[in-house]
């Protein structure tokens, strides 16, 4: 049985009420407070395309261009309601997705060719779910009630199942391995054993790979390729999910890290990530635990614990660095360096998700709060980690400052905003009364960029009404509403 240990490292929280020196807000698709929510960021032709509601057209196919700072509609498949759009994935030079077009309920194949700026009707099969190019096709799980293996093939422009997909049914976490595709199923005659199967396109074959539990379903999850082998978190027992490989050169499956012996839970083992000639995940030493920063090296068959208190969420690897999402609720951004053993905290209260590399920066989808126990000063929209930004870049990037509502509102002796900056600047704050008439100056300075400035206004001698904050500078006047009541 492999040992676990514990290792130590440096864990830098840089300093400050909120962190965003390492973080930018990229494109405010929809304006103000509301959200865009742009998902499924995937570069594709030079170009990051991801799905995103400007709050008039719906949920639709957006790109974001680097070169001239631009966001802009791809395509608008259903003008009247939204098409969303999801699972982006490139294949045959095209960006391949599901949507819907208003016509029939079930999602569809489509495909967007950036050439000439249209978007084609492939096929309709529901539901879709995990694209995966393998033999020069397009696979994905698919059906009307238990999904079967289906594919698109670009050379004949045929939507066809795979013959064998009536030995299993519900395939997921589709991955290829060892010239095959390694996923979760379960046998068409047993709907509760849920094991480890492939499927060789070569021969037309289906197998089960291994039977981890023949008394009930192993749920093989996250299925990742590590060195030679096939890894993954698995129960040998109807529970106590731990981390097991399949290695196809031996055709061996085994128990690898048992990090939670004797758990009924186990340790879960999830968001499986290779970084450093290790296998990280997020794991769950006792049950009581948070799901804490893991690595386990082939080299030593040793799992050990990289970090202790924090809630670990999707990694990526970027720029040298394992990124990721943790802390509480998974709302901050932090970065392992592996080389210097260091975790640093990169941005606070994101929330980032639907990570994405993209030139020189990891771009996501963050939600940027303000003041108050819900806060939102900015809807979801589309930011990017900021460490290569110079002052050549244009003014277009930095338009929109973060302007918080103000909370509580309505408000009887004392109010509280925040404002932030993408650029130092000076900025000057005021109330205005309904007539657009100035009652008072709230501030005329520098704001400082990428950091959060709280101001309190008493409104102990204001009259009940209705008054307007307005904040403006040298690129923007914002403005919010603000209710006095007596």
């Amino acid at each position: 049985m492999p040992t676990t240990a514990r290792v130590a490292l440096v864990f830098c929280l840089l300093t400050g009420t909120s962190v965003h020196a390492q973080a930018l807000l990229i494109a405010d698709i929809n304006r103000g407070e509301s959200s865009s929510v742009p998902t499924d960021l995937t570069v594709y032709d030079g170009l990051l395309y991801f799905s995103a509601d400007n709050g008039i057209r719906g949920r639709e196919l957006w790109y974001f261009d680097a070169t001239n700072h631009e966001a802009d509609l791809a395509v608008d498949i259903l003008a009247d309601g939204g098409s969303n759009p999801s699972d982006l994935i490139v294949y045959d030079e095209r960006l391949f997705f599901t949507a819907e077009d208003g016509i029939d309920s079930r999602n569809q194949l489509w495909a967007y060719d950036s050439m000439t700026g249209e978007a084609t009707h492939i096929a309709v099969i529901n539901p879709f779910q995990e694209f995966v190019v393998y033999n020069d096709k397009l696979f994905f799980a698919a059906g009307d009630g238990a999904a079967s293996l289906a594919y698109y093939d670009a050379s004949t422009n045929e939507v066809a199942s795979v013959g064998a997909s009536s030995t299993f049914l519900g395939p997921g976490d589709i991955i290829v391995y060892d010239d095959r595709l390694f996923f979760r199923a379960y046998d068409s005659n047993m709907a509760v054993d849920w094991e480890l199967w492939s499927y060789n396109d070569a021969t037309g074959t289906a197998e089960m790979v291994t039977d981890i539990n023949p008394s009930g379903d192993s749920y093989p999850s996250g299925l990742t390729v590590y060195g030679e082998c096939l890894y993954f978190g698995a129960r040998e027992n109807g529970s106590n999910e731990e981390l097991w490989r399949h290695c196809a050169n031996t055709g061996e499956t085994k128990l690898v890290a048992d990090i939670a012996p004797g758990d009924f839970f186990g340790s879960l083992p999830r968001n499986l990530t290779v970084y450093d000639d290790r296998l990280f995940f997020s794991a769950t030493p006792d049950f009581i635990g948070d799901a804490e920063l893991w690595a386990y090296d082939a080299a030593s068959v040793e799992a050990s614990q990289i970090q202790d208190t924090l809630d670990v969420y999707e990694m990526v690897v970027f720029d040298g660095r394992l990124f990721f999402r943790g802390d509480s609720n998974g709302r901050d951004l932090f970065a392992f360096d592996a080389g210097a053993n260091v975790i640093a905290r990169v941005a606070e209260d994101l929330t980032p998700l639907s990570f994405a590399p993209y030139g020189d920066r990891l771009y996501f989808s963050g939600d940027f709060p303000g003041t108050g126990p819900f806060p939102q000063a900015f809807g979801r929209e589309l930011w990017a980690t900021a460490a290569s930004i110079t002052s050549t870049e244009p003014e277009a990037v930095w338009e929109s400052p973060m302007l918080s509502a103000a909370y509580p509102n309505p408000a009887n002796e004392a109010v509280t905003f925040s404002l932030t900056l993408l650029r130092t600047q000076d900025v000057r704050i005021a109330i205005l009364d309904q007539l657009g008439r100035e009652v008072r100056q709230i501030y005329q300075g520098p704001v400082q960029a990428s950091t959060i400035r709280s101001f309190v206004v008493d409104t102990g001698a204001l009259a009940a009404g209705l008054y307007i904050v307005r904040v403006e500078s040298e690129s923007f006047v914002g403005t919010r509403k603000l209710t006095v009541v007596r």
